[in-house]
């Protein structure tokens, strides 16, 4: 008498490895995701502070991010790369008297197609559909 598996066994390991194998892959790209969110969120922290200083120092905002180094932030955080969308980098307005901006950045795990967006009014942040970077005035 022979000794081994036979071929439905064979099949049936292999169906139950590549299922194990598929959600292990599925969950490691959402973790990911999640983790690219999270630095996202804490830069736009970082740059949001910077700007609050600069602002407390100048009594305006500055015409672009590269203006707060390196005073104010060492140099300027680019989002990490992952989501695609129209805001892949982190987008700074300012209106024309200085006194207001916006700060918005593509987020992966909040849906498709939606941004996270800081601004004068709203320093906490909100998850909004994607949209051009504007100021709410």
């Amino acid at each position: 008498m022979k000794k081994g598996f036979t071929l439905v066994e064979l099949m049936v390991v292999i169906v139950v490895i590549s299922i194990l194998a598929t959600i292990g892959v599925v969950s490691f790209t959402r973790v990911q995701k999640q983790a690219r969110d999270s630095k996202r969120k804490s830069e736009l922290t970082a740059i949001q502070t910077a700007l609050l200083a600069f602002f407390t120092e100048r009594r305006a905002y500055p015409d672009g991010l590269s203006e707060l180094v390196p005073d104010y932030i060492s140099s300027v955080p680019a989002a990490p790369k992952g989501a695609t969308g129209t805001n892949l980098d982190y987008t700074y307005v300012v209106d024309s008297t200085h006194f207001k901006y916006a700060l918005c950045v593509d987020l992966e795990t909040a849906g498709a197609g939606m941004m996270l967006k800081v601004d004068t009014h709203n320093t906490t942040g909100r998850e909004m559909p994607d949209a051009p970077c504007e100021i709410d005035f």
